[in-house]
């Protein structure tokens, strides 16, 4: 996981790869309870996945900085 700064509204964020892409998505660096993503290790490399409802409610769990970041359409794709 790398740690970084958002470049719209300058807040911290972490760097994790999800899982099934292999892309990277920032995320807050803080546990949310509204958060449905947890961070998985794969030896070494820390991955997401969606969160499920086995997950226990010790499992801390995050949130995309896209659903959080006051700039995030900032950084929408046009559709092609």
């Amino acid at each position: 996981m790398d740690e970084g700064t958002c470049k719209g509204c300058g807040a911290k964020i972490n760097w994790v790869k999800m899982a099934k892409t292999g892309k990277a998505m920032p995320i807050d660096p803080e546990p949310n309870i509204d958060g449905n993503i947890i961070l998985v290790d794969f030896g070494g490399t820390v991955g997401i996945q969606a969160a499920m409802a086995e997950v226990g409610f010790s499992t801390p769990q995050y949130i995309s900085h896209f659903a959080t970041c006051p700039k995030h359409a900032e950084f929408r794709k046009a559709k092609r």
